[in-house]
């Protein structure tokens, strides 16, 4: 149940983030609660790949290897990627809008 929970809680805050209805910091922090089950937890695992693409990108945004619009890119296109592989019930709340595109 625990990876479950990891796993909505970590999209749906790559998917707010992407809306622009939560800050990076307030990312990061969600990200943060859920750190420790990678250790836990096989390689190929939504929640594993969702969170080595989030501190990937947050390296590189803090070494000023990207800028946050490409940050957000990248999450958007790992998002995408975790979510075809989810069942249904997990991969977008009902009635949800998809997160706005923005241009490179």
């Amino acid at each position: 149940m625990e990876l479950m929970a990891a796993t909505t809680a970590v999209l749906n805050a790559v998917r707010q983030y992407l809306r622009n209805e939560i800050d990076l910091e307030a990312l990061e922090d969600s990200a943060a609660q859920h750190i420790h089950l990678p250790a836990s937890l096989p390689p190929n695992t939504t929640v594993v790949q969702l969170l080595g693409a989030i501190e990937l990108s947050l390296a590189e945004l803090s070494n000023g290897d990207i800028t946050e619009p490409e940050l957000r890119e990248d999450l958007r296109e790992e998002l995408e990627s975790v979510s075809a592989a989810l069942p249904q019930a997990t991969a977008a709340p009902s009635g949800a809008t998809p997160p706005p595109v923005i241009p490179a």
